[in-house]
């Protein structure tokens, strides 16, 4: 059967139009997309929404899984065509991606896998499928000691990102991140993904060294300019 396999999107290729009225359209009105959008209008409705719920920040997680769901579902021509024909039913024994993998895969989030780690919504699915009885504390345990492991090994992976310029390469260190940058900026949102992590680091880093005096205001600054920029990734999908 042709339909997009786990771990895998399908691209904005071959678009499908349904013909006549379909059987359902819940999941049209999750997205809050007519029945005749088309995969563009699909995306960008998706985009928005996991923006606003995503539990990372503050969202609803049962809203964000029904977003994901009816994503996976309407941006497969197959799967659209089968969900219009004869409505959910038809999708039953069709697997599915988390919702926090399908985020990932389309915000680029495994090319950034190095400088942010694994969202924690990812984190609490796979935590989820493999234990399904855990208790709140119990998860919320597990996740503070994942936080912890990712948190570690990105400050490893940063000593050794740092370890060419504390050895006096600061040419070979400029050129590597200067090519890195321009892979990452290629990735969907990349650029917005780039300048949100920088400034992150920055303030970080500020933060780690101390700040004093005219520092503060500086710091202060930069802080309204990393709203700015996170919620200009929300404004570039409108």
């Amino acid at each position: 059967e042709p339909t997009s396999g786990m771990g895998s999107l399908p691209s904005d290729g071959g678009d499908y139009m349904p013909r006549g009225k379909v059987r359902d359209s819940s999941l049209y009105d999750t997205l809050g997309v007519s029945t005749g959008a088309v995969t563009g209008e699909i995306r960008k409705a998706y985009m928005r929404m996991a923006m606003k719920d995503h539990p990372d920040k503050g969202g609803d997680t049962e809203a964000f899984q029904r977003i994901g769901t009816a994503y996976q579902v309407l941006s497969d021509p197959e799967k659209r065509r089968r969900y219009d024909t004869h409505g959910l039913d038809a999708l039953s024994d069709t697997p599915m991606m988390g919702a926090g993998e399908v985020f990932a895969m389309l915000f680029g989030d495994a090319k950034f896998d190095h400088l942010i780690g694994q969202l924690s919504t990812v984190s609490v699915e796979q935590l989820m499928a493999e234990d399904p009885i855990l208790t709140q504390r119990q998860l919320a345990e597990r996740l503070k000691v994942v936080q912890q492991r990712r948190e570690t090994r990105l400050a490893k992976l940063l000593v050794t990102r740092l370890q060419p310029w504390v050895c006096g390469d600061t040419d070979g260190f400029l050129q590597a991140g200067r090519a890195e940058a321009a892979a990452l900026a290629g990735a969907h949102l990349g650029d917005e993904m780039l300048h949100a992590i920088g400034l992150q680091y920055e303030l970080a880093a500020e933060v780690a060294l101390g700040l004093h005096g005219n520092d503060w205001f500086a710091h202060n600054a930069r802080h309204r300019k990393g709203k700015v920029v996170v919620r200009s990734m929300v404004t570039v999908l409108k």
